[in-house]
């Protein structure tokens, strides 16, 4: 497990390598002698806003979505403080990237605060959601559920075990019932700024093509994937939903998607 992780994080370091390397090579930004003064440039300082938005968004949002748990407020918080704002993390990472190297022009490590630690990551996300959106679920949210699995490896599984995979084996044994045959259940989403499209699917297993069960809109992933499991383990009539489907699947090769309108 610790290897894998290990691999995981130095896999995530070169991604984000990457887009540091390609931005300083092609913006040539100015040096910062971070550690010398307290006080940033202009520049600088505007970035280091617009990066710490970027990631409180995400991580008192998405993130916690993906972590796939409701943790207590309280506990969450407490771990915010120790990866964010303690700084020993998030300068621990900037150390194994080409950061530093990039905005300082230093290849050794500076006497640096925790708070100059923040500022430097959050300064280096603003950077990617400019230079490279889609890698900003790398730099933030990857990193932090690589800390958080850290933090707390007896409890990355432990909820969704007891939620959302007793739902999954509650709606396979059902459909195997209505079938006479055993299914597979696949989930898929699309994320929105404000919702969250939840959509289950299944398969028999002589059947090569899966359909449609359920979509449905919630403002977050856990509450939608939760209601749609149970909006179908409750729903007494999805035999002849499905029987529905099927033969209009059969006739006009289409798949009709059943949509939630609770």
């Amino acid at each position: 497990m610790k290897t894998n992780s290990k691999r995981r994080l130095k896999r995530l370091i070169e991604r984000v390598n990457t887009v540091i390397m390609a931005w300083g090579s092609e913006t040539r930004p100015k040096r910062h002698k971070f550690g010398e003064t307290t006080t940033l440039p202009p520049l600088y300082q505007v970035m280091a806003y617009q990066g710490e938005a970027i990631l409180l968004q995400r991580f008192f949002g998405v993130l916690r979505e993906r972590l796939g748990m409701d943790m207590e407020h309280r506990a969450y918080l407490a771990f915010y403080e120790q990866v964010v704002e303690h700084g020993g993390f998030l300068l621990d990472f900037i150390s194994r990237t080409e950061w530093l190297t990039i905005v300082s022009g230093d290849t050794s490590l500076p006497n640096i605060t925790k708070h100059q630690a923040k500022q430097l990551y959050c300064i280096l996300l603003a950077v990617i959601s400019e230079r490279s959106p889609a890698m900003i679920s790398v730099a933030c949210d990857e990193l932090f559920i690589h800390l958080y699995k850290q933090q707390f490896p007896s409890q990355t599984t432990t909820e969704r075990q007891t939620t959302t995979d007793q739902l999954r084996h509650k709606l396979t044994n059902k459909l195997r019932k209505i079938t006479h045959t055993p299914c597979q259940i696949k989930e898929s989403f699309h994320q929105d700024d404000d919702k969250v499209v939840f959509c289950l699917m299944y398969r028999k297993d002589d059947r090569n093509r899966y359909e449609p069960l359920i979509s449905l809109e919630r403002p977050r992933l856990k509450t939608a994937r939760l209601s749609a499991y149970q909006t179908l383990l409750d729903d007494d009539k999805l035999a002849d939903k499905l029987s529905y489907v099927y033969e209009l699947a059969s006739k006009k090769k289409r798949i009709i998607t059943f949509k939630d309108v609770g």
